[in-house]
């Protein structure tokens, strides 16, 4: 199994990218976001307790979301390869992650960090909260956000620079041509 790992601010763009590099690779599309909305969708307990953070623009507990994701990679050793999407977000989930890899003999990791300035991202977001009806999409939660990746989630820049596994590419422009700038990255 090869795991690549998309980083980037809210809104950058990982879940689009997401979805093409998995149809490009046969590859599983693993979107904790996607999975806790669904949670929520279906009132479990998770995501009762995911709605309420969620909606505070809070990130969700690492020791839950670890179990979670965790839980799918071990279920799913049999597959090509997994986009994980919205995971890791912050240093001890990414730490994890590492140890977990290891572990299941996952050896093949790449770490892409779509790069997009703060404005470009309120837009977006604010476009999306219109289509598609998002309880984390109004421009406070936005904002919260941001602090929320600025604090906890750009380590991971660091984090995996100083494994070698980073690679940066600019996420602003036409979908097609940041998946091709995406593609020269993850192809080997």
């Amino acid at each position: 199994m090869e795991i690549i790992i998309l980083l980037g601010p809210p809104g950058a763009g990982k879940g689009t990218q997401a979805d093409l590099l998995a149809k490009e690779f046969d590859f599983i599309h693993l979107s904790t976001g996607d999975l806790l909305r669904q949670e929520i969708a279906n009132q479990t307990e998770v995501g009762k307790i995911a709605e309420a953070l969620i909606s505070k623009g809070k990130f969700f507990p690492d020791d839950l979301i670890i179990k979670i994701v965790s839980d799918y990679l071990s279920h799913n050793l049999d597959k090509k390869g997994v986009i994980l999407d919205g995971f890791p977000r912050t240093l001890p989930q990414a730490r994890y992650l590492s140890d977990l890899c290891k572990k299941l003999e996952i050896k093949k990791v790449k770490v892409v960090n779509l790069e997009v300035h703060e404005e470009e991202l309120v837009d977006r977001l604010m476009k999306r909260a219109k289509v598609q009806n998002r309880i984390d999409d109004t421009r406070e939660i936005i904002h919260k956000r941001f602090e929320i990746y600025e604090k906890e989630t750009l380590p991971l820049i660091d984090y995996y620079s100083s494994l070698g596994l980073l690679q940066n590419t600019n996420g602003i422009g036409r979908i097609e041509e940041i998946h091709k700038s995406i593609l020269k990255i993850v192809k080997y």
